[in-house]
């Protein structure tokens, strides 16, 4: 018995400790996809490169005050209505390149085709 707890120590036996097994070795990338799947992580990692995709295409990053996904659709607010107009222009090319970003930095990890279908300027 422990005089300072009054409590018995437990003595440690063979069963306490984990047994790691051998096992086959598996690639790095199909770990990273089951965590990621595991972890239900795949739509916020998705909304994140969209947002990513944004700012490098738009070149209005530093003007974007909020951005938001919803079906699809990027929602970003701007802080100047001259960079609204000016981008609302270039809307449609700027959604092919929003897109093309996206596929040009589609990882294995991603797993899937990921597209915006519409840019909405406030």
């Amino acid at each position: 018995m422990d005089r300072k707890k009054g409590m018995r120590k437990e003595r440690v036996t063979p069963d306490d400790f984990i047994v790691l097994k051998r096992r086959e070795p598996v690639m790095m990338e199909s770990l990273i996809e089951a965590c990621i799947r595991d972890m239900r992580l795949g739509d916020g990692l998705d909304e994140t490169r969209i947002f990513a995709a944004w700012d490098k295409v738009s070149g209005a990053a530093e003007h974007t005050i909020d951005k938001c996904l919803r079906g699809g659709v990027l929602c970003c607010t701007l802080d100047s209505s001259v960079v609204r107009s000016m981008l609302s222009l270039r809307r449609d090319r700027l959604l092919k390149a929003v897109n093309e970003e996206l596929r040009r930095d589609s990882g294995p990890v991603s797993g899937h085709d990921l597209q915006v279908k519409a840019i909405i300027l406030r």
